[in-house]
C-alpha cells in the first residue's frame, strides 16, 4: 500500500518528459507486436509475467495484484491446502 507522497511521486512522474519519454519507449516494445506465448515466473514476492512476442522479443512485467501478500489475501485456503500437501505429517489432527 501506498500512501499520498507515493501518489505524488507517481503523478509527477507519470508528467515529467523523463517519465514520458520512459513510459513510451516501453510502449514501442510493444505496439504492433504480437504475443506467442505468455509464461509466469516465482520472482520470489510476485509471480512474474513474461511475454513471448511473435518476433522473438521478450517484454517482462510485474502486476501488483499477483504480489505474495495479495495472493495470500485472495486464496489463504487454497495456499493453506497446497501446503499440507507438501508438508502432510504438519497437519492438524
Amino acid at each position: 500500500m501506498g500512501d499520498g507522497s507515493d501518489h505524488a511521486d507517481i503523478a509527477r512522474f507519470l508528467r515529467c518528459d523523463e517519465g514520458r519519454d520512459y513510459l513510451a519507449s516501453l510502449a514501442a516494445k510493444l505496439e504492433g507486436r504480437r504475443v506467442a506465448s505468455v509464461e509466469w515466473t516465482n520472482e520470489v514476492d510476485h509471480v512474474g509475467l513474461l511475454l513471448h512476442l511473435e518476433d522473438g522479443g521478450c517484454f517482462v512485467a510485474a502486476l501488483t495484484f499477483l504480489d505474495v501478500g495479495a495472493i495470500r489475501c485472495r486464496f489463504e485456503a487454497a495456499l493453506d491446502r497446497e501446503y499440507y500437501r507438501d508438508y502432510p505429517d504438519r497437519r492438524p489432527a
